[in-house]
């Protein structure tokens, strides 16, 4: 995933790769891990940051542990695998946690850590990346443990959770990604115009409007104009069919109607009402 992008179908946030460039160094049962897990080096050996893969609680931290945090979606998710639960994350090696703060909320794609190099309570005793560990279902306790070491309780493999969509693949291996097309939803739903609306090409207000003749035919009986050259405008009263909603990092929401995009809400005003 990329800084600031969201996900969320039929009003439930899609779970994404927390980093856009994947490099994993150790996998699951790989090493020094017994359990479900990966370590994330982003595209270089430098640090890159990752992103929440869902608006998030953090539940708790312990940084003597590798600057150990802890976060819980804030809502049931959609996991890769298609359930819907909240995801628990355990992510090791944050650079630094200053701004993690138990009982915050975090907005999806916002930022979540930074690659670093903490160990236990020393900084550079290993290369700078992010240990991440994915569980299905709520916080309930920091670790398990079995003979091996300690592990977030109720792990899942990454790719039963992630979907890899905007994230580019730098190392090869056995995983069996989904994308957010392999898992559909159907968000079809109905919206009524509070206010004569454009329609436009795309998802946002740098998108041009369409012409009239651009319309399906049930959407030119409901524009302002009947000219084919005139900017294409619902009519207040409206009501058309969202097959998808758009939510954009400015915070604007927008539908895809069989005709075109239209908002509907904004920082400032709501625009369309579901009905």
């Amino acid at each position: 995933m990329y800084k600031g992008q969201k996900s969320v179908r039929g009003g439930i946030e899609d779970i994404l790769i927390p980093m856009e460039n994947f490099r994993c160094t150790q996998g699951d049962f790989e090493g020094n891990h017994p359990y479900y897990a990966c370590d994330l080096a982003g595209k270089d050996g430098g640090r890159d940051v990752a992103y929440f893969p869902f608006t998030a609680i953090c539940k708790a931290t312990n940084p003597s542990d590798g600057n150990a945090v802890w976060y819980q979606s804030k809502n049931k998710v959609r996991f890769a695998d298609g359930t819907i639960d909240y995801c628990t994350i355990m992510i090791l090696h944050d650079n630094d946690l200053n701004g993690v703060v138990v009982g915050r909320e975090y907005s999806q794609g916002s930022q979540m850590a930074v690659e670093g190099n903490k160990m236990g309570t020393s900084y550079g005793r290993i290369g700078n990346h992010l240990h991440m560990e994915f569980a299905k279902g709520p916080f309930t306790r920091k670790y398990a443990k079995n003979n091996k070491g300690y592990y977030l309780p109720n792990g899942q493999p990454i790719e039963k959770c992630c979907f890899a969509d905007n994230t580019k693949f730098l190392t090869s291996g056995n995983w069996a990604w989904k994308y957010l097309k392999d898992v559909p939803v159907n968000e079809s739903s109905l919206y009524v115009c509070n206010y004569n609306m454009k329609v436009r090409s795309g998802a946002g207000t740098n998108f041009a409007p369409k012409k009239v003749s651009q319309l399906s035919e049930n959407g030119k009986k409901n524009a302002t104009s009947t000219n084919e050259n005139d900017e294409a405008v619902y009519k207040q009263g409206t009501v058309f069919t969202a097959k998808r909603i758009i939510n954009n990092e400015d915070d604007s929401i927008w539908a895809e109607s069989p005709s075109g995009y239209i908002c509907i809400k904004d920082n400032n005003q709501v625009y369309c009402t579901k009905k």
